[in-house]
């Protein structure tokens, strides 16, 4: 989500910048391409350190074995199986990002968390099963 508004503002910016197509370059228009340049050079720094931080995080969080936040599996609504590692889901909603383990009851359970992390968090946190899915209609 952030490199789709980084790159709207970006271009929006070199837009600005450059008048749009016009073929005249002018002293004003080098110093702005180059602080467009020093933005968008600072961004991605920006990016590259905030992925380092998360790479970091999931280095702890493997080396130190986090126990899962539930006991009820968010799919299955089974006790979860301590033989079976948690599954990492990071919630991107607070800042900085949070990582949550969920422990799940069964294979089939780990994969369903891993194919909607979104979905079964919430429950895993709430300690009980996710709610199914309803259709609206015939």
């Amino acid at each position: 989500m952030r490199a789709v508004v980084t790159c709207l503002i970006s271009t929006a910016l070199v837009l600005s910048m450059t008048g749009c197509g016009k073929t005249k370059t002018t002293p004003k228009a080098t110093v702005n391409q180059a602080a467009t340049e020093k933005i968008t050079a600072a961004i991605a720094e920006q990016q590259v350190v905030e992925e380092q931080v998360r790479a970091e995080r999931r280095i702890t969080q493997e080396a130190t074995k986090l126990a899962s936040v539930n006991s009820i599996c968010p799919v299955t609504g089974g006790f979860v199986d301590p033989a079976i590692a948690p599954i990492p889901v990071e919630i991107l909603i607070v800042q900085p990002a949070e990582t949550i383990m969920v422990g799940v009851a069964n294979a089939a359970a780990g994969d369903a968390v891993r194919r909607d992390p979104g979905r079964y968090a919430a429950a895993a946190q709430s300690n009980k099963q996710a709610r199914a899915y309803t259709s609206v209609g015939p």
